[in-house]
């Protein structure tokens, strides 16, 4: 994992920890990051 995808990934776990209920509506997008933010909400 380069420094740049270790990067996406903290942002990713920290938004999801931030933002992410039980029960919400998730909007997500196609970038590069969504698939640590899927990964994150699948643990």
């Amino acid at each position: 994992m380069t420094d740049a995808d270790g990067q996406k990934r903290d942002a990713a776990h920290a938004a999801v920890e931030r933002f992410v209920q039980s029960g919400a509506t998730v909007g997500l997008g196609s970038g590069t990051t969504s698939a640590f933010v899927v990964r994150r909400i699948g643990e």
